[in-house]
């Protein structure tokens, strides 16, 4: 048995791969395995680089029809050997230090408390940005993903929740989160940018978020209890959210007059990025308050 196995799915990402693997052998915590699982591409660049991997050190490929994200990370991990798992999508990266930083941190926890650990994300590509995930809290959890894809868990906790759900077309890792939380996990956060997230056209994340509703929906569904615990907290933090959202909103407007053109184009996109999520942070908030009366 090894400490750590990385599941690396692959479906067309050929231009990508050899960057997320290269990121995992060249972590300087070395007792890992790295399973890539070519979910049924179809384009020739990235048949060539997935045959590349096969004589890459401590790297296995697998090769599937086309079944979509969770059951590939499934299908992955159903063969993994490690203690801890860690799915890393193939257009992203990880900095070398997040092994040696995160293994510690679940080898440390001998009451098995912790279900995964988490870290600070560095966006790369089309932006360029930090998202700061969050220190254990089930109801920011429960609000918004705070978590990131990659988190490293314990292998134990996939088994006890069944893996990764097949009734979401997106936001499966959120609601694989929330599944550990529910059977009493918490998580840990190393902060410090480890995970690189590669921001580009056409990504699931972005997809995602055009159907966002829909899928919150699914997820409320698949933890309908977890959720009606908590309800009153979402509702406090939603309130939170939604008054900081304002505050940056009013700011916005102070400095636009202060602005060339150039900024303000920037400026106002932001600004409307921040009136859209208040709007959907109130839209969530009110199904929140009528789900408690």
């Amino acid at each position: 048995m090894v400490s750590v196995s990385v599941v690396i799915p692959c479906f067309n990402l050929g231009a990508f791969l050899d960057e997320a693997v290269d990121s995992v052998l060249a972590q300087r915590f070395e007792d890992y395995e790295i399973i890539v699982v070519n979910d049924g591409s179809t384009d020739t660049e990235t048949l060539a680089r997935l045959a590349a991997q096969e004589g890459k050190p401590n790297t296995t490929v697998f090769h599937t029809e086309n079944q979509g994200l969770p059951a590939t990370r499934n299908y992955g991990i159903e063969r993994a050997r490690g203690r801890y798992i860690s799915c890393l999508d193939a257009d992203d990266r990880f900095h070398k230090d997040f092994l040696a930083e995160c293994v510690p941190v679940l080898e440390g926890d001998s009451a098995g408390e912790l279900g995964f650990v988490t870290t600070t994300v560095k966006v790369f590509g089309a932006q360029r940005a930090y998202w700061y995930c969050s220190d254990y809290d089930p109801v920011k959890l429960l609000v918004e993903n705070v978590v990131h894809a990659a988190s490293l868990f314990r292998r134990t906790c996939w088994d006890e929740v069944g893996g990764y759900a097949r009734n979401l077309s997106g936001f499966q890792d959120w609601n694989f989160w929330i599944a550990i939380v529910a059977k009493g996990y918490r998580w840990s956060l190393v902060k410090r940018p480890l995970f690189q997230y590669r921001d580009r056209e056409g990504s699931m994340i972005k997809t995602s978020e055009t159907k966002r509703r829909d899928l919150k929906a699914t997820i409320v569904a698949n933890h309908l209890e977890f959720f009606r615990e908590h309800v009153a907290g979402m509702v406090a933090e939603y309130e939170t959210q939604i008054a900081e959202i304002r505050s940056q909103s009013h700011e916005r407007e102070n400095e636009v007059a202060q602005l060339s053109l150039e900024k303000l184009k920037s400026l106002f996109a932001a600004y409307e990025g921040l009136k859209a999520r208040c709007t959907r942070l109130e839209q969530e908030l009110a199904a929140a308050r009528s789900s408690s009366s």
